[in-house]
């Protein structure tokens, strides 16, 4: 564990977004300031991709402040959340300011009990469709509700209570993702995501979803 000054701590987050930008803002400059001494966030929770849930984080994580975030924990259903969050640390920058993206799923998962069968080395994940995998200095993995994690002298079990969005007809995110990998004639959402031009439509895709 950091040890900041003479203590050692563990520094986490749950959730950090609000409806009032100016409020947010106010309140992690005050948690930077008064508890974040080594300027090292061990751990973020994120239970959803609400704006007040997360909007807060591009700010917390901003290159200026110099914050980072050793790991972040995300609930996971399929390949669509990995898309989004792609998307997300795309868009605000958020790559070299985050080590490691966990996902947190069900036992029986199918994605999950791949990952078993491949035997990856300590959950790492791999997208099904090779199409998907980008090149990244953070790291991706999947792990099961049911496993208890070590981090430094803590043990944490994580178990989202969410539900997918009922399908309403519209394109998923998965079917937009595909749409633009054609237009641009792209062979992986690595080479998509190179193209500046094309961050506006995948900003309008992570705002409707």
């Amino acid at each position: 564990m950091p040890i900041c000054g003479s203590r050692k701590v563990f520094n986490f987050i749950y959730d950090c977004g609000s409806t009032g930008e100016k409020r947010i803002r106010s309140v992690i400059d005050k948690y930077i300031k008064e508890e974040i001494g080594c300027g090292t966030l061990d751990m973020i929770v994120i239970s959803h991709f609400d704006a007040d849930h997360v909007n807060g984080i591009s700010y917390l994580l901003r290159d200026a402040q110099g914050v980072r975030a050793k790991r972040v924990y995300i609930p996971y259903y399929d390949v669509e959340d990995y898309l989004l969050v792609v998307i997300w640390m795309e868009l605000f920058h958020l790559e070299e300011r985050i080590d490691s993206v966990v996902f947190v799923t069900t036992p029986d998962n199918e994605d999950f009990k791949q990952l078993q069968r491949l035997d990856l080395e300590s959950g790492k994940y791999k997208t099904r469709e090779g199409k998907y995998t980008i090149n990244s200095q953070t790291s991706f993995q999947l792990i099961s509700c049911d496993k208890e994690e070590r981090l430094e002298e803590y043990y944490w079990r994580f178990k989202f209570y969410n539900r997918p969005i009922e399908f309403d007809g519209n394109l998923t995110i998965k079917e937009k993702i595909d749409q633009l990998l054609s237009e641009h004639k792209c062979k992986n959402l690595s080479d998509l995501m190179a193209i500046k031009t094309v961050h506006q439509q995948l900003k309008n895709i992570y705002i409707e979803n």
